[in-house]
């Protein structure tokens, strides 16, 4: 018989920040929420009387009875799409502000927000600022990560902001600084329009993240709102609030709401902590709508419709974070593509299946169908060959054709041009040249079927014999970021159609290139007119032109400069008068390498940076290696991802610019996952396996349709 010893204590295996009084303050408070013989202002303890019981009972009837089985899921860690576009469409009408994909997530009440913050900012004894005095559980939650949090006093106008200027004067800069704007807790005071402003104004210059809770904005009852602090600085503040204080506590539902890159990084902080959040209770939520006149009093019963048919369910795994439901249904109806009525296969699906077939290249129509429904077999009520509604079957190949005849090429491009943009933040390793975001710009072709639609893609007198263009192509020009190798902009066209022509159109107003990025190009690209375009969007050029051949450009000896550049003057071929100069710079260089063809390799460079001590001409020779960034890309987008030696599948030239753009928003899809993952542990990009992911992303697509990551 074995003989247990017990043991003294426990504290000596306690982690250091739960040692002490941590949490018992609060938890006293919380004590005090089901008394029934006192009325508690120890918290924001809402009436039950308002709880609507009867009206969640039966939502839920309904939810079950509809076969809803979401509604008894976990909930994907940035929330369900339906209930995220609800609280977005909410803070469009409370703040004046939408929040763009990827600025929010849905969270367990607004203190999960909280904790979300001190896990990804907070180390030991750094500085959080709080109003004095605060809400109790903003304190443990920040002091929970050793933080050392210090006050800063109030008044009847809210934080005294010139006490604030005072004390970071004084050198010590917070990381966060926590306040309650609104009806503040426990003081019930507002902070005033000027402190606003002047709040703001301190966190931008001093670069500190403002948290702003929202919790009680809702309950003023005379007086105009006042402007949020998140409305007012959307980069520099995250407002976190709850729906405990105008639906129920126990619902445990809240949002936070901020920057990109911050959000990305709380999403990631979430991710062991998403499954607590029950979808049963954003969705009540969503179906719990209010107007402004009637938000504090009980909601009227909602009526349902019948089941949710399965197309509503159908998304792209994983890659669904960077393409959700709510932006393809603006693209569609920004197109022109939205259905009149309800169809088997409805445009968000079929620009689903559309991305589907980038994904599985190798794979017919129907199995590609497949694989976004095989995941969903619990939302199918039905067997195949039944058509009333909302029974869903696979349709044949002739029928997704059709769908894709009807959707055309327009959807994905604008989609393509809404949803990539850079990715790499401050902390991605190896994207940035001191302060410039650098930027590579190539193009490639990619072989199309030999059809008879196709033949205006050929090359021009190629056939045989026939006056026809045969080995059809399309010709794609891209920027590439290089750290993270996403393709963020694109143009395409005929083979026919020449490198420079097509790469003109990238230097769009409103697109990837402008101030703050340095573009790379090989020495094809150098032209007048083409860099002309690309300076004058505000980008650096940084462009390799011909040297010793007959046709390099003359780049006369103007000024020899202290790194051994010099300036010189670059003439469009069809200025032969010499009257329009363009003023550039010249490094020259060579490379020695037993190894290569010839011993030594003579390079010239040409930029618009024309002061050698902000790039000085041996950083920019090193640089210029990462011109070979866009040749990975590329190899990623018609190796890896398309297959080998693959032949495009579409067989019209509507069809191929879709199918094409379709694989560019994939490719961009997998690299925004992948820049994520890096971020996560502190990688450069480039060290995750391009293949591995495209894998893992294709087995998701097929266990996880409709959740993304």
């Amino acid at each position: 018989m074995g003989i247990t010893q017990r043991r003294e204590g426990w504290e000596d295996l306690f982690a250091t920040r739960t040692r002490g009084d941590v949490g018992e303050g609060l938890g006293s408070i919380l004590a005090l929420s089901t008394a029934t013989d006192l009325i508690s202002f120890s918290g924001g303890f809402p009436d039950p009387a308002t709880f609507p019981g009867p009206v969640l009972a039966e939502i839920l009837r309904r939810l079950i009875a509809a076969g809803d089985a979401s509604a008894m899921q976990y909930a994907p860690t940035p929330g369900l799409p339906g209930p995220r576009a609800f609280i977005a469409e909410r803070l469009e009408q409370l703040e004046g502000r939408r929040p763009e994909e990827g600025e929010f997530l849905i969270t367990s009440g607004a203190i999960e927000a909280l904790e979300l913050l001190s896990k990804t900012f907070l180390d030991p004894g750094d500085l959080v600022l709080v109003e004095g005095p605060t809400y109790l559980g903003a304190i443990m939650a920040f002091r929970s990560f050793q933080a050392n949090v210090e006050c800063v006093p109030i008044d009847d106008d809210g934080l005294d902001t010139e006490a604030l200027e005072r004390r970071l004067a004084g050198g010590r800069v917070p990381k966060l600084l926590y306040t309650i704007p609104d009806h503040q807790n426990p003081a019930g005071v507002s902070l005033s329009a000027d402190r606003r402003r002047a709040l703001v104004e301190l966190a931008g210059r001093h670069g500190f993240l403002l948290v702003e809770d929202v919790a009680y904005r809702e309950f003023g009852f005379a007086g105009e709102r006042l402007t949020s602090l998140w409305s007012l600085a959307p980069d520099t503040v995250v407002q976190v609030g709850t729906f405990s204080k105008t639906f129920f506590p126990g619902v445990r539902l809240g949002w936070g709401a901020g920057p990109v890159e911050v959000v990305a990084k709380l999403v990631l902080a979430a991710m062991p902590f998403g499954l607590l959040l029950w979808g049963g209770s954003v969705r009540s939520l969503s179906l719990r709508g209010r107007s402004e006149h009637d938000r504090m009093a009980p909601a009227a019963p909602t009526q349902l419709s019948s089941p949710p048919p399965i197309t509503d369910r159908i998304a792209l795994g994983a890659l669904t974070s960077t393409f959700p439901p709510e932006l393809v249904d603006r693209v569609i109806v920004q197109t022109g593509r939205a259905e009149q009525r309800r169809r088997l296969l409805p445009a968000r699906v079929v620009v689903y299946f559309v991305l589907a077939l980038a994904l599985y290249s190798h794979a017919a129509y129907e199995e590609v169908m497949r694989c976004l429904v095989e995941g969903l077999g619990w939302a199918q009520q039905a067997r195949r060959g039944r058509r009333s509604w909302p029974w869903w079957h696979v349709p044949g190949a002739s029928a997704l054709v059709e769908a894709r005849q009807r959707l055309g090429p327009e959807p994905l491009k604008v989609l393509f041009a809404t949803a990539a943009r850079p990715l790499a933040t401050p902390a991605t390793r190896g994207a940035w040249y001191r302060h410039w975001r650098v930027m590579v710009v190539d193009g490639t072709c990619l072989d199309v079927p030999d059809s008879p639609a196709n033949q205006a893609l050929g090359r021009a007198k190629s056939g045989r014999g026939e006056g026809v263009g045969a080995f059809p192509m399309v010709r794609v020009v891209g920027l590439v970021e290089a750290g993270t190798h996403a393709i963020v902009d694109a143009v395409q066209g005929p083979y026919a159609s020449g490198e420079q022509t097509l790469a003109r159109e990238l230097a769009r107003q409103g697109g990837p290139l402008g101030p703050g990025v340095l573009l790379l190009g090989d020495r094809l690209f150098v032209g007048a007119q083409l860099w002309r375009a690309m300076a004058g969007t505000g980008a650096e050029l940084v462009w390799r032109v011909k040297c010793g051949s007959k046709t390099a450009p003359k780049l006369p000896v103007d000024q020899v400069l202290s790194d051994g550049s010099w300036l010189s003057r670059l003439y469009a071929a069809s200025d032969r008068r010499k009257r329009h100069p363009i003023r550039v710079r010249v490094i020259e260089y060579t490379l020695s390498d037993p190894g290569r063809r010839t011993s030594v390799d003579r390079y010239r460079l040409v930029t618009t940076i024309l002061d050698p001590t902000m790039a000085p001409a041996h950083e920019l020779a090193a640089l210029y290696t990462e011109r070979w960034e866009i040749e990975t890309a590329l190899a990623e987008l018609k190796t890896t991802q398309r297959g080998p030696r693959q032949v495009l599948r579409s067989r019209s030239p509507e069809l191929v610019a879709q199918e094409v753009w379709a694989h560019l928003l994939v490719h961009y899809a997998l690299r925004a996952v992948m820049h994520t993952a890096a971020l996560a542990e502190d990688l450069d990009p480039d060290r995750l396996s391009f293949i591995r992911s495209l894998r893992v992303v294709r087995r998701q697509v097929i266990a996880r349709p409709a959740f993304s990551p």
